[in-house]
């Protein structure tokens, strides 16, 4: 089965489980990159996204779209900001609509959130079929053990059904 990981990371914790999927799956793998780089600071990573979220306005994105035509199965991922997908994720998917591929999601949270941004994904990709869902917590990012076997447990779940 052809995979790709689609993923956005703004400090790098949703990519660390991006490259963990994309691992044990066997999947190619497509960060998701703006036109102007977020700043490099967590502070100002958060007032960028907040001035974002607040504007309701898509960043630009550079536009080396993956050919997804070519993929059985694609997992998407995303930081959770305000109980939402990041902005940068929701202007890929308006930009790259996808075809009948299996979608999975994926998503990185400090304190909370990720049920209302996994509805926000659904929303989205509400044309598609949803094969499995996995919120992690910020503070696994210190437990890469815990973490990559999260991800080993999902990928089998996903691949018995």
């Amino acid at each position: 089965m052809n995979a790709l990981v689609i993923y956005f990371s703004a400090t790098g914790n949703t990519r660390e489980v991006a490259l963990m999927i994309a691992e044990q799956a066997g999947a190619d793998i497509y960060e998701i990159k703006l036109q102007k780089p977020l700043p490099e600071s967590e502070f100002g990573v958060y007032v960028k996204g907040i001035s974002m979220m607040l504007k309701k306005k898509n960043p630009a994105l550079k536009e080396d779209f993956p050919p997804l035509s070519a993929y059985d199965i694609v997992f998407i991922g995303t930081p959770v900001w305000g109980s939402k997908m990041a902005p940068p994720l929701k202007a890929f998917l308006e930009a790259c609509p996808l075809g009948k591929q299996k979608i999975a999601l994926f998503a990185c949270y400090k304190a909370s959130g990720y049920e209302g941004c996994f509805k926000d994904m659904r929303e989205a990709l509400k044309d598609q079929e949803i094969v499995g869902e996995l919120a992690l917590t910020d503070h696994l990012a210190y437990d890469s053990d815990c973490r990559a076997n999260s991800v080993k447990a999902w990928l089998e779940k996903i691949d018995g059904e």
